[in-house]
């Protein structure tokens, strides 16, 4: 599945990694890492670098952590599983709903 990965605004960016995630559970895998071109899964932080312009194939985690407000990779994890649990590293489902609320709270300013 190719994709637009234009830059975009952060909120956009991660809505639009919650899209391809949830959509396509081939194209997510959690221990990646690294952003995914066409052809490759990514890991959600990956999947919003890849829609915010971000190098395909880089491990860019730290720096999209901090473009989606914060500190580095490790406290963007535990937002995450405060927000939505353990699951959301296998569950396609899960880590897309946590991405929107991610989403939504950028959107608010409360990142």
């Amino acid at each position: 599945m190719p994709f637009d990965a234009g830059q975009t605004d952060v909120a956009t960016a991660v809505d639009r990694a919650a899209d391809v995630i949830e959509d396509n559970p081939e194209r997510y895998r959690f221990i990646k890492g690294k952003i995914p071109d066409c052809r490759t899964p990514g890991c959600a932080l990956g999947w919003v670098g890849a829609f915010l312009g971000f190098q395909a194939r880089q491990d860019h985690r730290d720096r999209i952590s901090q473009v989606c407000g914060f500190s580095n990779e490790a406290r963007f994890y535990v937002w995450m599983f405060n927000n939505v649990g353990k699951d959301w590293m296998r569950d396609t489902s899960v880590c897309a709903a946590g991405l929107r609320k991610l989403a939504a709270e950028i959107r608010e300013d409360k990142r």
